[in-house]
Order: C-alpha cells, then structure tokens, then sequence
C-alpha cells in the first residue's frame, strides 16, 4: 500500500521511524525522548529555546524535567551568554541513554537510504509504506 501524497507520505514515514524506538524500554514517553534528543542535539539548549521547539508549557516541561532530573539524565546550568537563563545538559547516563535510542533509529535510516542510494525521496516511501503494512498485520 503506498500513501496518497507527499504530506501522507511523511507522516507514514514518520511514524514508522517514531516506532523503532522502545520509549517504554527506557521508561521514557516522547516529550522525555524528545528533551533528551534536543539536549544531545543542540549546544547550550536553553529552556526557552526547548520550549518553543516542542510547543509545551513551562509546567509540562517541569514535571518532565524533574522525572529525568530525579533519573540522573539531565541537569541545569546558567547559560554562558545569558546568565538568567538555564541551558539542559545531559548526565552520563542521560548520554548514554540517548546513545542507546538512536543507534536503532539511526540503523533504520541508514540502511533504508544505502538501498535507496542516499535519495531521501523513496527512502521516506519505503519507511511511509512499512507503516502502513505494519497497519494492515
């Protein structure tokens, strides 16, 4: 079965790569999985700056902070180029924790881009139709 459009395609391609990962292995949900993956991602990620990437509150974000927080995965520190604001950084178990979760996304891809030769087209094709023949078992 293949998707109807490009928009459908990415969703699908989407939620097939979204799947790869265990959340639950990990005791994490995707806000958690998506805080840790920008902390790794983004140098001196501040608070604000997380805020507006994933669209939550301030409150939403401390109740998942303080969960990692109490984990041994994340900490706080003053920004350098802003001292009023707080940067997240990841704990060496926070690090390795992320490691942990895209190694398996990052398999997924790379091997669906090396039999698509690189292009990003039907390789988000292939993964959009692996969804919904998941779907459909």
């Amino acid at each position: 079965m293949a998707p109807k459009n490009n928009l459908a395609t990415i969703f699908f391609a989407y939620q097939e790569f979204a799947e790869v990962a265990d959340f639950a292995a990990f005791n994490l949900n995707k806000n958690q999985h998506r805080i840790l993956f920008l902390a790794e991602l983004v140098p001196d990620l501040t608070i604000k700056q997380l805020l507006e990437t994933l669209r939550i509150s301030k409150q939403a974000f401390n109740v998942l902070f303080r969960n990692l927080a109490e984990r041994d995965l994340v900490y706080l520190t003053p920004d350098p180029k802003d001292k009023r604001s707080k940067v997240i950084n990841l704990t060496p178990a926070g690090m390795a924790m992320i490691t942990e979760i895209n190694r398996g996304q990052a398999e997924i891809i790379d091997c669906i881009l090396a039999e698509n030769d690189g292009d990003w087209g039907p390789a988000l094709k292939q993964l959009a139709s692996m969804y919904l023949t998941h779907m459909q078992e």
